[in-house]
């Protein structure tokens, strides 16, 4: 585990399946607490909200961002316009700021398998994955 102490790490939460998303912020603070990370949480209404929300907290100060969401497939392609643009958009922030930024943003067929991504104290919980990610990429890039 990266030590993260002194650093302060966003972690920004989709409302939309907020049952998944909750365990999904539950793995990534589990797991910035143990590296010695300061925690600071931001809420929004869907994945698409994400990527600003993100760049918010970095403009704020924080030193990197966990972003946790779900997009669940439909019957329209309206889940790949979302699934990509948020992806995209998160990526792009990273890029532009310069800042680590840990995507926790689940592309699911189903709730089964979200709820088997975002199981609480699993190795699976991609909200744990995705803080070890950016936790990783604050200590070991340069700059």
């Amino acid at each position: 585990m990266p030590p993260a102490q002194g650093k302060t790490i966003a972690v920004v939460q989709a409302l939309w399946h907020e049952e998944i998303t909750s365990e999904l912020v539950k793995g990534a603070s589990s797991t910035l607490a143990k590296s010695g990370a300061t925690v600071v949480n931001y809420q929004v209404t869907g994945a698409l909200e994400l990527p600003l929300a993100a760049q918010r907290a970095i403009k704020a100060g924080v030193h990197g961002v966990v972003a946790a969401g779900l997009v669940l497939k439909g019957e329209t392609p309206h889940f790949d316009f979302v699934a990509a643009t948020t992806i995209d958009s998160l990526v792009g922030v990273s890029l532009a700021t310069g800042t680590p930024i840990g995507v926790a943003v689940l592309t699911c067929l189903n709730l089964e398998q979200a709820r088997a991504r975002s199981l609480p104290d699993s190795p699976s919980n991609v909200g744990a994955q995705a803080a070890l990610a950016a936790l990783t990429s604050l200590t070991n890039l340069p700059g």
